[in-house]
């Protein structure tokens, strides 16, 4: 019954028309002309049949298309007569806005100079007219639709127009007077549902909207006849404009045409008159027709009527109650909008009609105008920040337009517009958007320098509260009076003016940290548009950021600096200027410009980074200092843990390689004299930078080779080899110029090695620069190293770990490619005779390596027959189809397609994995293949039971290994068939196949591959195999769709036939289908089937035969006798992988309602089965149509997750009656206890919509209809429909509904007889709309009181706790409205004072309430009790309530209920942390409640409650008490916390007396913290650390404790940094910053202090080196801690990490050279060796088939030994040098010649004796102790192992 919205720009084909491209997914269907317009032509010469069957729209367009030529070119009269009568007859008959529509429009504009155009059109019109019949609506809106197109084109002055007025202007009579009946006779519009409204309004604002068009244009009313419609017209406009239900634009048309017809009836000053009827009550009873009822409606859309039809002449010169009728509508106008403001609705009509007002305000008399624009104002100051953006748009419409009118009046001498524009603007406060609309309107005609005259701190003003702000409107209210300005004042003007204020916020907020990255953003952009506006400017910046630049420099400064540097930068400031000494381009230093690149704060590196690599120029030089700073950057900052960060690196960085090319290349080709000459580069000479950029090229290669280290992050390894593949591309495009060596023979096995990294990007990555080596630095020296790494590769493809077999890929790939040597040798010497030797063979190496790889195959093949078992343990078989599916990608098809030897390999290839496929089928097609053994299988699956294979550890093979080999063996099945059904060359006939041949493979080979796949998809269980047999089979589609050959073309259609066959069957029994797992693979078929289709030749006809056959299936219709679970089942499932694809995003819009429909009914399906596909589906509808969920709670949605319910039902229309039958028929029966599941769905999906500020405007579909219904839903007998009935009411009550609703939602509450569920649906109904109050709602002093009286009225549900058997849910919820009623409105305290005092007195009444009775919701209850009595304590007494709530706090710490303490536990938190609330609020799960209530006291009030409570010793006590009652360590953390802030506790928390001896009381923190639960022992460590302070802030702990209980503390400091805890961490990094000079070591070392030294060593650099940089950079902090007398007079910065290791590892080996020698050796080789961190967390069979992960991702325990070697290596140096007094010594040329320490240990150490080790070292005169030997021994020998293996890799 409900058809298509015409006004949704959509035709009979539901299409958009015009400007889509063709092809597009909702390009509308055919036209089909209707049958009497078709037999016009039926025997007519233009073979129009031709149209009528075209399949799709743009054949019918070509066919017009040629019938224009042939009206424009053909001689035949007849032949052009019928051309013409065809487009005509389809340009009548297309709808609206359809492109055929659209084309037949522009060809008859330009066929007008033909005279028979205008009079057949009009003839075929009339036709129409008279032959229509006024039974059929929609046929009526297209005959409207006709004569509307007609008018366009001709319009109706002295044409054929005017002949047939009568005629037109009765049938549109006729039109609105079937409308009127059909919604009159249909009994108060019962009979129609909403959507068939709305579409009948529709039609009538059509034919409202033609009459007034022709009303407009035609002066022939003249007559009788005319005169008799004219009224009936004005009859049915007064019974439309009285319509409740009619659209707003509707009655405007309505007011419209009655206005010209009185006028034209009663004479044309008859306007006057309808207004004082309307607003004076004045009566005509000469004049009918007029408006009898008195609405505001009326007085809204008469006005604009009148605006719009009389002149402005007429307007002024009128007048009605004493003035001109002009002033007269304004005035009332906006007192109409002072009455409706809360009305959306009609604000938006009214500020409508205020926008033409303002239009005519400059055309009229001064004096009119001055008072309208005084009146107008008070209109645009209430509206300018209206909440619906329509009305705030035309707003600021309206405010240019009256400030265009004080300018104008200005100019003759008159302010009275100007200073009220002024001033009111001026005294608007600064954080209100309309204040920068408004400023925006004067800064386009005023000049800034007379606003500033008004207001001198404007600019900081505007700037004040950008942080909290829309900063869009800031900055562009800052930009258009800035630019302003600059065309009014001098430059310094400027600068102070407007640069200055922003200079000084962007310093305030980088120094305290109050600024986000958009904050930033925005200044930095007006400072780049303010350099843009003036170049000038760029000087007195820089010089403004510089002029302090000796004192000290913070982080904010800093960050302002480069900001500012970075602005200059890219506005080209610095193209001409250079360094001079020790300052960049002669402003800043380098220095600060290294320390910026070192920060802790990632931003500031980046920007420092930016400053030097990026410039205006690309051929800008670098100068030396520059790419000195440069390598700073990279040396620190290569192993970045922020993927954003790493991400910039990248891009900077290629902009750093680009930029050196273009400079070099530039150098290069200038000779010295061509500098010399240039005075813009004269103080550079060409050979210096040639050398220096060639330096600078080769120490960041070098840098970048020495981070690809063993152990090296993700990180590191990335971005090295990244910037290594770009550097080696910039080496060769200068190859001839350069006279470096980019690449070291030594560097090659290491990438090498590579290949074998866990992350196959850096796979990727290693491979190509190994591609990109020289060939003369070759791998392998001869052809017997390359024949053991090619069979060590071989070898490691048949590995069980998969990423080795990938290895071995990548390695073969460049042993056959890089590398080719001689392999027939090799293959002879492996038994391998199965190879081709011709020299000109394509792809020699490839092929018979291939060929190798196949036959390996084919043995692990028959491996897997005879036993799976035996397969996953010694021949998985993935391993070698990777290998060959990877060679055969580097090969072209094109080069082998006349191959025969290449054609048998594939075919074998094909054959073999089919075979595979068969042997491992058993495992993936069970219906549990992930835990199943082989022996559960059934009959005929032989091949997998076989008992004891073991592997060669020994151990079993485990159920997760026969998977793993089955599945992804079925996986690189699929994706080789795949790869090579896609590039494989067909062979065109078989039959005749020779060597002559063109191809690898038959058609019968991709029948096969596709039987195959289709098999593979439809019985296949496991995903992992199923999804990659998708990916293979959406290739073979795509090559199957662009086939030439028909047979193969249809494939794909022959296959979905045979799938739709199958699932319409339903038949469990012999299907082979897979029913579970969401269908497993079978939604995949015909998504590939379909996608594929679309991408190849953009027809979407495989798509609509799926989509309606699968909805079709879907359906719930259990009466048809065909009623099957399994059809339906695969049908949903079908649908939601369809609707989830991306690639179909635009084409299943047009499917959204039938599915929805669909899968909401789905939930009332009578299976499992069924309601869980119908879930799924409608969990993929909801993304399909609202997109991705942006945030993590549901009750807090991303306004882009959400639609108004204008927009969603515009799209899917029918889905509002669909909702409205689904919520009757849910509440009907409720009350029988009747449970509709499909209720659920569309209540979410309610609450995901909200008002649009249309709403009514347009349409009849309108939320506020489903609010009965779902205030029904509040007494559903089911919770969770109770609380999604109203979390969907919220969203549906607009701003101006939002206070009746309320009123009406108590009204329901106070009524005693309602039964129980709906009472509690009720409540949450007061809660949700509570706790989302609009923050813009205003209530009244009356709202208030009507409030509180209903409060007061709805009491008696507390009072009923005083009964026998009161329901606490209720009760709980009850308190709940009544706390957000004080929290939101604390205002109605005020209102009865009495009354909430009284209220009190229910509250704990549950004490009295029998505990043994079972009773739900108690504890809520009293929690909810003790909340409310906290809140009314402060309302009501205000500064005299911190007695009261002391006293509450000390009473109910003892209550009974554990929620009461809780409560009571997040008040104490709250007010002992009042300064850090917000931190905490998460960390300890503080209730938002108690929260607001604490925030609410001053500081001074908190610390009065403090004293209070801390005085009370009872308090104490019985927090100690808490602590052995509570056991959660939620609890206990709070207590914990509690204490830390009540003085003295921290010996009761040990229970010791204070005089207890300082090593008794840390020996038994210590054990508290060992026995604490290990979320909150971190409270012990705090105290610890006060405790170390308080005795050891003047002297060392090893003179205030024993050496055991400070290595007991070390041992749990080092833990903690091994730990995945960060308050242990955090605890840590506080205990050694704030006591370090207590940590610190004295003089007297000896063994066990020395012991203690290294665990507090380790564990700071264990904390440095933490994945968390929060942790990171805190342990990073204590550089400054350390070193800050000696950086007194330097400016202290925050260092990031791994300056900071760098730097204390530095310190440590000084300090501890300071002791000895051998200390400072002992220490360093202890660090180099780490910790003992040698157990797995795998176990070893698990090991051998996953990798193990990383572990903190960021921790490279390699990279702090490659320090301490480093710094081992600078120690001995020194040492010799001192010693031999700088002469030459045989040991010191064996330390010196060796260039590095690390190389003599790596040749020196062959097995992990530690004795062997001391003599090494012994030997590079390096004598260490007995006591730091003893140490070292006491390092486990795997570390030692580690280290030597370590040494011996690099």
């Amino acid at each position: 019954m409900n058809g298509p919205l015409v006004r949704g720009a959509k035709g009979a084909g539901g299409g958009t028309g015009g400007t889509r491209r063709r092809g597009a997914a909702n390009l509308p269907s055919p036209l089909h002309l209707r049958t009497s317009s078709f037999s016009l032509f039926q025997n007519s010469s233009l073979n129009v049949d031709t149209f009528i069957d075209a399949p799709n729209v743009n054949i019918q367009l070509d066919f017009i298309k040629n019938l224009a030529k042939i009206i424009k070119l053909n001689e035949d009269t007849d032949l052009r007569d019928e051309s013409l009568s065809f487009i005509i007859v389809i340009f009548l008959d297309s709808p609206l806005k359809h492109p055929l529509k659209n084309t037949c429009l522009k060809l008859l504009s330009s066929l007008q100079q033909h005279s028979d155009v205008q009079t057949k059109t009009y003839s075929k019109l009339m036709e129409r007219i008279t032959c229509c019949k006024f039974d059929n609506i929609e046929l009526l809106n297209n005959v409207c639709n006709a004569i509307n197109s007609c008018i366009e084109i001709f319009p109706p002055c002295n044409n054929e127009a005017d002949k047939n007025f009568t005629l037109i202007l009765n049938f549109l009579k006729e039109v609105l007077k079937t409308h009127n009946d059909l919604l009159k006779k249909n009994n108060e519009y019962s009979n129609l549902s909403p959507t068939m409204k709305t579409e009948l309004f529709l039609y009538i604002h059509n034919a409202s909207r033609i009459l007034i068009s022709i009303l407009q244009k035609n002066n022939s009313l003249d007559n009788k006849s005319n005169n008799l419609l004219l009224v009936e017209v004005s009859g049915m406009c007064n019974y439309l404009l009285d319509h409740p239900e009619l659209p707003m634009d509707t009655k405007g048309n309505c007011a419209m045409i009655l206005i010209f017809a009185l006028n034209y009836l009663f004479g044309s000053n008859t306007w006057t008159k309808v207004l004082k009827t309307i607003f004076l009550k004045e009566k005509y009873d000469d004049i009918h027709c007029l408006p009898e009822k008195d609405s505001e409606i009326l007085k809204l859309v008469i006005p604009t009527a009148v605006i719009n039809i009389i002149s402005l002449d007429d307007l002024c010169s009128e007048e009605i109650d004493k003035k001109s009728a002009f002033l007269f509508i304004c005035t009332n106008l906006i007192s109409l909008s002072e009455i409706c403001s809360a009305d959306s609705t009609i604000i938006l009509g009214l500020t409508r009609g205020i926008q033409l007002l303002s239009k005519l305000l400059s055309k009229v008399q001064d004096e009119i105008a001055i008072e309208a624009s005084c009146t107008i104002l008070t209109f645009v100051w209430s509206h300018l920040d209206y909440y619906v953006d329509s009305v705030r748009h035309l707003t600021t419409q309206i405010l240019s337009n009256v400030v265009k009118l004080a300018v104008f009046l200005d100019k003759k001498g008159n302010q009275n517009v100007s200073s009220v524009l002024i001033n009111t603007v001026i005294d608007v406060p600064s954080n209100q958007a309309l204040n920068f609309k408004a400023l925006i309107s004067l800064g386009s005609d005023y000049s800034c320098s007379y606003l500033l005259e008004k207001n001198p701190n404007l600019p900081t003003d505007m700037l004040s509260d950008i942080n909290f702000t829309d900063s869009s409107n800031i900055s562009t209210a800052f930009e258009v009076l800035m630019m302003k300005h600059c065309r009014e004042v001098n430059l310094e003007t400027i600068f102070d003016t407007w640069i200055t204020p922003v200079l000084k916020k962007l310093l305030y907020n980088s120094s305290t940290c109050n600024e986000t990255s958009s904050t930033s953003s925005t200044l930095a952009g007006i400072l780049l548009r303010a350099v843009k506006l003036d170049s000038q400017i760029l000087p007195l910046l820089i010089s403004s950021i510089l002029k302090d630049k000796h004192t000290k420099i913070t982080d904010g400064k800093l960050k302002c600096m480069l900001v500012c540097l970075n602005v200059a930068r890219k506005s080209g400031y610095f193209d001409l200027k250079y360094s001079t000494g020790e300052l960049w381009k002669d402003v800043i230093s380098f220095e600060l410009l290294n320390m910026a690149v070192k920060h802790q704060v990632a931003e500031i590196r980046i920007l420092g980074y930016a400053v030097i690599v990026e410039s205006h120029k690309s051929t800008e030089y670098f100068e030396k200092a520059e790419l000195d700073v440069v390598e700073n950057f990279l040396k620190y900052n290569i192993n970045t843990k922020s993927p954003s960060v790493h991400q910039n690196i990248l891009a900077i960085t290629r902009k750093l390689l680009d930029r050196w090319q273009n400079g070099y290349v530039k150098s290069a080709r200038q000779t010295l004299t061509e500098v010399n000459n240039e005075t813009s580069d004269s103080h550079l000479m060409q050979p210096s930078i040639c050398s220096y950029y060639e330096t600078f090229l080769t120490r960041v290669c070098t840098t970048c080779m020495k981070n690809i280290f063993p152990g090296a992050n993700f990180s590191r390894k990335n971005l090295s080899m990244q910037i290594l593949i770009w550097a080696q591309d910039v080496y060769n495009k200068n190859q001839d110029k350069l006279s470096c060596s980019f690449w070291k023979e030594e560097d090659i096995p290491l990438l090498f090695s590579y290949l074998e990294d866990s992350y196959e990007c850096n796979k990727q990555l290693a491979m190509s620069l190994l591609i990109l080596t020289p060939i003369t630095h070759n791998l392998f020296n001869s052809d017997k190293t390359w024949n053991v790494a090619f069979i060590g590769a071989i070898s490691k493809a048949s590995n069980v770990k998969p990423t080795d077999c990938m290895s071995a890929a990548y390695r073969l790939e460049l042993l056959t490619t890089k590398y080719p040597c001689n392999i027939m040798s090799l293959y002879e010497e492996i038994g391998f005779h199965s190879y081709i030797t011709e020299i000109n063979f394509p792809y020699l190496i490839q092929y018979n390596t291939m060929n190798h790889l196949l036959e390996l195959l084919k043995k692990e093949e028959s491996i897997a027959k005879e036993s799976i078992l035996d397969a996953a343990a010694n021949g998985p078989m993935y391993g070698l189809l990777y290998c060959i599916r990877h060679l055969l990608g580097k090969v072209d098809f094109k080069l082998i397609s006349r191959c025969n030897q290449w054609r048998r390999l594939i075919n074998d290839a094909i054959r073999t994995s089919f075979t595979i496929s068969e042997a491992v089928k058993p495992i993936v097609n069970n219906s549990s293949p992930e835990g199943h053994l082989p022996m559960d299988f059934n009959a005929g699956s032989s091949h997998v039971k076989k008992d004891g294979v073991q592997l060669e550890n020994g151990k079993p093979v485990t159920a997760q290994m026969v998977l793993l080999c089955a599945w992804r063996s079925i996986k690189e099945v699929s994706l080789l068939l795949g790869d090579i059904s896609h590039g494989a060359i067909i062979i065109e006939n078989a039959s005749e196949c020779d060597a002559e041949s063109i191809g690898t493979i038959t058609k019968q080979h991709l029948l096969d591959i596709g039987d195959h796949f289709i098999t593979l998809l439809s019985e296949t269980k496991h995903r992992g195999a199923f999804e990659q047999a998708y990916v293979g089979f959406s290739k073979l589609c795509k090559r199957l769709w662009k086939c030439d050959s028909k047979d193969l073309h249809d494939l794909p259609h022959l296959w979905l036939n045979d799938l739709i066959t199958a699932i319409s069957s339903g038949n469990s029994k012999n299907s082979k289908l897979c029913a579970t797992r969401r269908s497993a693979g079978v939604p995949f078929i015909i998504q590939a089937l379909v996608t594929t289709e679309l991408q190849s030749n953009s027809s979407p006809r495989t798509f609509q035969k799926s989509m309606s056959t699968m909805l079709q299936l879907a359906k719930f219709d259990g009466n048809d006798g065909t009623y099957s679970v399994e059809r339906r089942t695969h049908c949903l499932n079908i649908l939601r992988a369809l609707f989830r694809h991306a690639v179909l995003g635009e084409y299943v819009n047009m499917y959204v309602a039938d599915a929805l429909i669909i899968s909401i009914n789905g939930f009332d399906g009578a299976t499992w089965a069924e309601r869980n596909s119908s879930t799924l589906l409608f969990s993929s509808l909801m993304t399909r149509v609202f997109g991705v969920q942006r945030t993590k709670d549901s009750d807090q949605l991303s306004i882009r997750n959400k639609m108004t319910g204008r927009i969603f039902f515009l799209r899917y229309p029918k889905l509002y009656d669909f909702f409205l039958d689904c919520l009757k028929s849910a509440t009907e029966h409720q009350e029988n206890m009747f449970v509709k599941p499909s209720l659920y769905p569309v209540l979410l999906l309610l609450s995901r919509l909200y008002p649009s500020s249309l709403e009514g405007t347009d349409s009849n579909l309108q939320l506020i209809t489903f609010v009965p219904y779902l205030t029904q839903c509040s007494g559903n007998c089911v919770l969770k429909i109770r609380k999604l009935a109203a979390k969907a009411i919220v969203p549906l009550i607009s701003l101006e509904r939002y206070f009746s609703h309320l009123i009406d939602i108590f009204k329901l509450l106070i009524k005693r007889d309602s039964p129980t569920n709906f009472q509690h649906g009720i409540l949450l109904q007061l809660v949700r709309l509570l706790q989302f109050m609009p923050q813009n709602f205003i209530l009244t002093n009356d709202n208030l009181q009507s409030i509180t009286k209903f409060v007061k009225e709805s009491c008696w549900i507390l009072v009923q706790v005083t009964n026998s058997t009161p329901c606490f849910v209720i009760l709980d919820t009850y308190l709940e409205v009544l706390l957000l009623l004080l929290n939101k409105l604390p205002e109605i305290v005020n209102i009865d004072e009495e009354f909430f005092k009284d209220l009190q007195k229910y509250l704990f009444q549950s004490d009295k309430f029998n505990k043994n009775k079972i009773s739900l919701g108690v504890e809520e209850f009293e929690k909810k009790s003790i909340q409310l009595k906290f809140a009314l304590s402060y309302l009501l007494l205000k500064n005299q309530c911190i007695p009261e709530i002391c006293s509450m706090i000390l009473q109910n710490i003892f209550h009974r209920s554990n929620c009461v303490i809780q409560v009571l536990l997040n008040y104490l938190v709250c007010f002992y942390n009042d300064k850090n609330i917000k931190n905490i609020e998460k960390k300890m799960d503080i209730g938002h409640l108690e929260k607001l209530f604490v925030l609410q006291f001053s500081s001074i009030q908190i610390q009065n409650i403090v004293n209070n409570i801390n005085g009370s010793a009872e308090f104490k006590q019985r927090m100690f008490a808490l602590l052995e009652d509570y056991t959660d360590f939620q609890s206990r953390e709070k207590i914990y916390n509690v204490l830390s802030f009540v003085p003295d506790s921290i010996y009761s928390v040990i229970n010791l007396p204070k005089d207890t001896s300082n090593d008794i009381v840390l020996n038994k923190f210590i054990k508290m913290y060992e026995s604490e639960h290990e979320q909150i022992n971190y409270v012990y460590l705090k105290c610890i650390d006060n405790y170390l302070h308080d005795k050891c802030h003047d002297c060392s702990v090893y003179d205030t404790f024993s050496f055991d209980n400070i290595r007991k503390l070390s041992l749990i400091l080092k833990e903690c940094s091994e730990e995945d805890n960060e308050q242990n961490k955090n605890v840590t990094i506080d205990i050694f910053i704030n006591n370090w000079k207590a940590l610190k070591w004295s003089s007297n070392m000896n063994t066990k202090i020395f012991e203690i030294t290294v665990i507090q060593w380790s564990t700071i650099f264990k904390l440095l080196s933490d994945d968390n940089e929060i942790i990171a950079n805190g342990m990073a902090n204590l550089v400054n801690t350390i070193s800050c007398e000696n950086l007194a007079n330097r400016a202290i910065y925050k260092c990031n990490e791994n300056v900071a290791i760098e730097m204390l590892l530095s310190i440590l080996t000084q300090t501890m050279l300071n002791i000895s020698f051998d200390h400072s050796i002992a220490m360093l080789v202890i660090l180099a060796l780490g910790d003992d961190d040698s157990t797995e967390y795998l176990s070893e069979d698990e090991y051998l088939v996953f990798d193990k992960g990383e572990g903190i991702e960021s921790n490279e325990e390699c990279a702090l030994t490659l320090l301490c070697l480093e710094q081992m290596y600078k120690l001995v140096n020194e040492k010799l040098t001192s010693e031999t007094g700088g002469c030459d010594t045989p040991a010191k040329s064996k330390i010196i010649s060796s260039n590095s320490i690390l190389i003599n240990w790596s040749n020196d150490i062959k097995s992990s004796n530690l004795n062997q080790l001391l003599n090494i070292l012994k030997d590079h005169n390096v004598n260490i102790s007995m006591a730091c030997s003893d140490h070292i021994n006491n390092v486990n020998y795997f570390k030692i192992n580690k280290l030597v293996n370590f040494l011996n890799e690099n």
